[in-house]
């Protein structure tokens, strides 16, 4: 038997690109550089790698930019 869960308050770079308003390579960029606290890549086996990111930071960093 295989146990599933849902992860709830983390995103994928594209959706994390959306909400920054800010291309999907964008959002790369800084993940590699470890610009996004708490994001992480999750083993999708034979598909690959997918960036998981919290969106609780999403939302800090569109606070910080608003009070600049």
């Amino acid at each position: 038997m295989i146990e599933l869960a849902v992860q709830r308050g983390w995103v994928s770079a594209t959706v994390a690109a959306g909400l920054l308003g800010v291309s999907r390579q964008r959002v790369h960029q800084l993940l590699k550089a470890g610009r996004i606290p708490g994001a992480f890549l999750m083993d999708c086996g034979d598909k690959g790698e997918v960036w998981c990111v919290p969106r609780k930071e999403l939302t800090s960093q569109l606070t910080k930019r608003k009070s600049k």
